[in-house]
């Protein structure tokens, strides 16, 4: 097999990324209620339009299938890696209608074609059909990108099984209850400014070291949901080597990863470890728990060395969210 080192996989929390092409032979089932992930020999049945579709190549985008979009017959992109429901591009606003105008989110969205931005979202007035399954009214997002897409909110409900060899993918519910979807976008407005930087209801004391006092930064940094402060943060808290090697706008992009997926996060604790490394226990605006490991450079002036985050499950001492 070929193997790739490249920087962009950095801020993932594993040892590597497994290519499409590892298991091209195979089908792949992603098992999103159960959380697993199954390969196999064989092929999926012929398409049939419903529970099975036909998927093709269209440019760089892998996954194609035909959708309805209120009424309208299309080409979308099963986008595993974008959190929302519907995405749409800007440039196709006027073609659909909308139960009440669209509002600019203060969230940060971002793509490895098209950078940061803050995206316009609403809820559409008509459904979305995919294969048999149909989603009334469903959030919408405009995207960036010249390309629909079908994001994780929807294929989360399903066990979705991809047949690369055949260039066939099946969609499966085990639940048999109602599919719901949310009736607003995901992505929720960052609250009033809070006294505590972390946005707690409760003190939350950083350790009183120079890297603990640059994780308390970062989170007022991230929370604040402001680019320029953000981007004032990394140019001081990183070595200069740091930033050649990894520069302060490949760092927002992946910032702008991380607030689309979590909004904010509500610090729980902040405590040190014997290596030296701060570790923060955290809830995001979804209700959802993160541990988040900051390294010291090791450098005399204490610059942020990385970050390693992971989702965890919540402490037995957590309080209800805010």
């Amino acid at each position: 097999i070929t193997a790739l080192v490249d920087p962009f996989f950095e801020g993932i929390d594993a040892d590597g990324v497994l290519g499409l092409n590892a298991y091209r032979e195979l089908i792949a089932t992603i098992d999103y209620p159960a959380s697993r992930f199954r390969l196999e020999q064989g092929a999926l049945p012929p398409a049939d339009g419903k529970s099975v579709l036909a998927y093709r190549r269209a440019g760089h985008e892998e996954f194609t299938v035909s959708v309805s979009v209120a009424g309208k017959t299309m080409p979308a992109v099963l986008d595993t890696g974008a959190s929302r429901a519907l995405l749409i591009p800007r440039s196709a606003e006027g073609s659909f209608p909308y139960r009440e105008p669209l509002v600019a989110s203060r969230e940060i969205a971002s793509g490895p074609q098209v950078g940061s931005y803050h995206p316009r979202e609403g809820i559409l007035n008509g459904s979305l059909r995919l294969g048999a399954f149909e989603f009334p009214d469903p959030p919408i997002t405009l995207n960036q990108a010249s390309t629909v897409l079908i994001g994780s909110a929807i294929l989360e409900k399903f066990v979705i099984s991809l047949d690369q060899k055949h260039r066939r993918v099946r969609l499966q519910r085990i639940d048999p209850s109602p599919i719901v979807l949310p009736s607003s976008p995901r992505s929720k407005p960052a609250g009033p400014p809070n006294a505590n930087p972390a946005g707690n209801a409760r003190t939350v004391v950083f350790p009183d070291t120079p890297l603990g006092r640059r994780v308390s930064e970062y989170f007022e940094a991230f929370n604040s949901g402001d680019v320029a402060r953000m981007t004032a943060f990394f140019e001081r808290s990183f070595t200069k080597d740091a930033l050649k090697h990894r520069s302060v706008s490949e760092r927002l992009a992946v910032t702008a990863e991380i607030r689309e997926v979590n909004t904010r996060f509500r610090v729980h604790r902040a405590s040190p470890s014997t290596d030296g490394a701060v570790r923060v226990l955290a809830e995001n605006a979804h209700g959802e728990w993160r541990q988040i490991d900051f390294q010291d450079e090791g450098d005399p002036e204490h610059h942020l060395g990385g970050m390693r985050l992971m989702q965890v499950e919540p402490p037995a001492d957590a309080s209800p969210s805010h």
